[in-house]
């Protein structure tokens, strides 16, 4: 190719010398010209290869330079990453040549030069190429790398995986109750398979939380998912013994250490790091639908899809959905509003925009936050009235009250609560997420009012909190009974009473009168409306407010009252299965117990085996586990975080702290976000 070239481009030169009228050179002389006429083309002699110039003899050593790089994209093809390079070679005779490829942190580095022989006398021609290179990966640590060639960046990252199987992270694993089958030994001496997977279980939750179940002990902690990747940090548990059969604690173990993942057609296998061994998992269906589990979980979060209600063959439908927060405004009248992100059970439609003034609802709102947005903009009015109606479910008086009633939130109350019918704690199943509130018959007037079928409108009003203390449930569903008197019938006896003052009066006796109606006098029954609050569910929500966290034994409130100096030696753990957990200093003690309530209710201990070190002098161990056998009730404390267990007759109260209280916030994903406590637990 090098001497056809240098031909054509003598013969050239010849052409054009003859052309413009140039003296050829003499050394070599012309023979004389014949008579025959010479054609034109073949004016210029055929040149022999001798009379090429000294520069066939130059140096031909490459040229070494970077390739222009235009785009590159990274594919997984015949289980090979593979990186297609385009661009344009800006000379005719320049070739690609050396490709090498280097790694720095989580990059991978391709460089791509080109070659072009020395002294070469080339056309500049711009051509394009386009060229394949086959990523060496066999070395690298699992991962996600993204790719450079010659600095400009691959459209695709490589995700480097158990066999580099980008497929493995395409996998959906969360909001699925995967059960643990088995445990691969990869050196074959210690293979594990588990009799019952349903008591070891893992709950990838969608806000990058984890549910796990460890035999009768439950565990929170958050994952960390990168492609095949996955890493699982274990955080608050429960800390029962699960007997010596368990395979609690090498489960949890085998958990710290995982550090990718793969899809075995249905089954789920966790890769250990350092290669040692596989845990495999079971598809154990969608969270929330594997089954009922009577150990404690942990909640952080409660979801539309977490949410249960019978409405007792009422003609409506219901739907509970996320309601994002509303910022706190006062400009509007009649006076200031707001609300943090919760749920909303609407009835009969399914948007919040779509809801009337007046239409049923029910509200579950976080009441830490509810009551801290209100603190924020200095109004304390959120947190007054929610002691208010903590203090009324508490304690009840009896009579109970005919008005003013403490209500909230402010968005459903328009006015004065000027009438209470019907005044009651509402009645409740086992299973009821809300156990603790009170209901009523009301409404909210501006001024007076006699009480009639044609007047203000009466609403079916739940004011309350769910078992754990954590949220506000507040309901309100219209009423109505054509047994109340028409605005014509007592109108005129009305008037003459609020002239004379005693309005006040006039309703007293009008409430006394409806009080005698049966509650099937009203549309609809209000023994209806009873058992549909009574059927909330919140799955995974205690039964009773103090089971789940470890509590800390802070002070005793009695003649001889006293704080605690060390509140971590002396602790108390409610589990789920009836049974309690003692650390009273250096001893430990199990027991069973019996409890009925919400929020507030009925406890009995029963201490059963302990351990009986001495643990030495100014230690309260013998005054805290023989307080148990008598304590009779207790009371949880807004926001959940406080427990307060009672003596009978008076005696006193021994208060107890959960060092790690949850704040609970609404999250907007759909469906089950997982099967869980309401607590924020310490792991210990």
């Amino acid at each position: 190719m090098k001497k056809l070239l240098l031909l054509v481009l003598f013969g050239a030169l010849a052409v054009t010398i003859v052309a413009c009228g140039g003296q050829t050179p003499t050394p070599t002389p012309q023979p004389e010209p014949t008579a025959e006429p010479v054609e034109e083309p073949t004016a210029v002699p055929e040149v022999e290869p001798t009379l090429v110039p000294e520069k066939e003899t130059a140096s031909t050593e490459p040229i070494i330079g970077e390739a222009p790089v235009d785009s590159a994209k990274v594919t997984f093809e015949n289980d090979q990453w593979v990186v297609a390079v385009e661009g344009n070679l800006p000379d005719g005779c320049t070739e690609i040549g050396e490709i090498a490829q280097s790694v720095d942190g989580s990059i991978i580095k391709v460089e791509v030069s080109t070659t072009r022989p020395a002294d070469m006398m080339c056309t500049q021609v711009i051509t394009p190429y386009s060229e394949s290179v086959v990523l060496e990966t066999a070395d690298m640590p699992n991962g996600e790398y993204t790719v450079e060639v010659n600095g400009v960046a691959a459209t695709e990252p490589v995700v480097l995986g158990e066999e580099h199987m980008p497929e493995a992270a395409a996998a959906d694993i969360t909001n699925i109750v995967w059960q643990w089958t088995e445990f691969q030994d990869t050196a074959e001496l210690n293979d594990i398979t588990v009799d019952n997977p349903e008591n070891y279980t893992v709950t990838f939750l969608a806000d990058d939380q984890v549910s796990i179940k460890a035999d009768c002990n439950m565990v929170n902690g958050s994952y960390t998912l990168d492609g095949s990747s996955l890493t699982i940090q274990l955080g608050p548990s429960t800390m029962a013994f699960c007997g010596e059969e368990s395979l609690d604690q090498q489960f949890l173990e085998k958990l710290g250490f995982v550090a990718t993942y793969v899809m075995d057609g249905d089954n789920l296998v966790m890769n250990l790091q350092a290669d040692a061994g596989n845990m495999v998992f079971a598809n154990g269906g969608p969270a929330g639908e594997a089954g009922a589990d009577t150990a404690v979980t942990v909640r952080t979060t409660i979801d539309p899809g977490m949410i249960r209600l019978d409405t007792q063959g009422l003609p409506v439908s219901w739907q509970a959905v996320y309601v994002p927060e509303t910022p706190y405004d006062q400009s509007q009248p009649p006076g200031p509003k707001g609300l943090p992100a919760h749920i909303e059970i609407l009835f009969g439609v399914t948007d919040p925009a779509q809801r009337r003034p007046g239409d049923p609802v029910m509200y579950i709102i976080p009441a830490a936050a509810y009551e801290a947005m209100w603190a924020a903009n200095g109004n304390d009015f959120v947190t007054t009235t929610m002691a208010g109606i903590y203090q009324t479910a508490t304690v009840l008086t009896s009579p109970p009250p005919t008005a003013n009633m403490p209500v909230l939130p402010m968005e459903e109350v328009g006015g004065k609560n000027d009438v209470a019918l019907y005044v009651s704690r509402a009645a409740s199943d086992e299973n009821s997420a809300s156990k603790s509130g009170y209901c009523f018959v009301g409404r909210f007037a501006q001024d007076a009012n006699p009480i009639t079928s044609d007047g203000l409108p009466l609403q079916y009003i739940y004011q309350g909190f769910t078992n754990d203390g954590q949220y506000l449930v507040s309901f309100f569903y219209p009423v109505a009974s054509s047994a109340l008197p028409s605005n014509a019938d007592v109108n005129d006896a009305f008037n003459e009473a609020v002239s004379a003052g005693k309005s006040e009066e006039f309703l007293a006796q009008q409430i006394e009168e409806i009080n005698s109606l049966s509650t099937s006098d009203w549309e609809p029954d209000l023994a209806t409306l009873d058992a549909l609050v009574g059927s909330l569910q919140i799955e995974g929500m205690v039964n009773s407010g103090p089971i789940g966290p470890e509590w800390q034994w802070v002070r005793s409130e009695r003649t001889d009252s006293f704080e605690v100096e060390n509140p971590e030696l002396y602790t108390l753990t409610y589990n789920a299965d009836g049974t309690f957990a003692l650390k009273a200093d250096c001893n430990n003690v199990v027991g069973d117990y019996t409890m009925d309530g919400g929020i507030f209710g009925s406890v009995q201990h029963q201490p059963g085996p302990s351990t009986l070190a001495e643990c030495g002098e100014g230690s309260r161990y013998d005054y805290f586990v023989n307080m148990f056998p008598a304590l009779q009730n207790y009371k949880v404390r807004l926001p959940g975080d406080e427990l307060e267990l009672i003596w009978p007759a008076d005696g006193g109260s021994e208060f107890f702290q959960n060092p790690i209280p949850g704040i609970a916030v609404a999250t907007e994903s759909a469906g089950p976000i997982s099967k869980v406590e309401g607590k924020t637990w310490q792991w210990v």
